[in-house]
């Protein structure tokens, strides 16, 4: 891994919870997708099964003052959890219920934007807003979730280049961005308040 200074670091770090609908049941990711053409804001056929209680996670890293307008799911819009970043931003957007089958999810910049997205088809998550439990350039100190059979998906986008790695237990993507480095993952925690 490349070192850099604290001058030579921009970066941005976010994490969500996903929680479960019952005590007793466990998120399932039904799919995960990423996009490999970093100029297409299209990720075509995200899959969304027959399941209870489904959820899309939207996670998206790009570098520049651009700003996302929206985010849809064939025609249902995505909400927006959280997006932080000073140039070396970092999103997640979350749909309730969405469409069974195939469609496309489609980014919207205010300009023409390279960006890295990745989504999870989720079945068993409760639905309304993400607990955010940190966002901002700093490094996530205390407990990620309050709630055992939580998903926990964090998104990370930083300047300049060298190799990225977390202690997700799942990749959803890493790699350059423009001339930042971008990293996603996830996992679901069996128990409450996990490091």
């Amino acid at each position: 891994m490349v070192m850099k200074s604290v001058f030579q670091i921009w970066l941005v770090l976010l994490f969500v919870v996903a929680f479960v609908s019952t005590g007793s049941a466990q998120v399932v990711v039904a799919q995960s997708k990423v996009s490999t053409i970093l100029a297409d804001p299209i990720l075509a056929g995200v899959e969304t099964s027959i399941g209870v209680n489904r959820k899309l996670l939207v996670t998206v890293s790009w570098e520049g003052g651009n700003q996302i307008t929206g985010i849809s799911y064939g025609s249902q819009s995505l909400t927006e959890a959280v997006t932080a970043g000073n140039g070396r931003n970092a999103s997640i957007w979350y749909l309730d219920a969405p469409q069974f089958g195939s469609h496309d999810v489609e980014v919207t910049f205010d300009v023409a934007t390279e960006a890295r997205i990745g989504a999870l088809s989720l079945q068993q998550a409760a639905s309304g807003p993400l607990e955010q439990t940190a966002s901002g350039a700093s490094v996530l100190t205390g407990d990620l979730s309050s709630s055992a059979n939580a998903l926990v998906l964090g998104v990370y986008t930083e300047n300049g280049g060298g190799a990225l790695s977390s202690n997700f237990a799942n990749t959803l993507y890493s790699g350059a961005s423009g001339s930042c480095v971008s990293d996603a993952g996830y996992q679901v925690e069996s128990v409450a308040g996990v490091k």
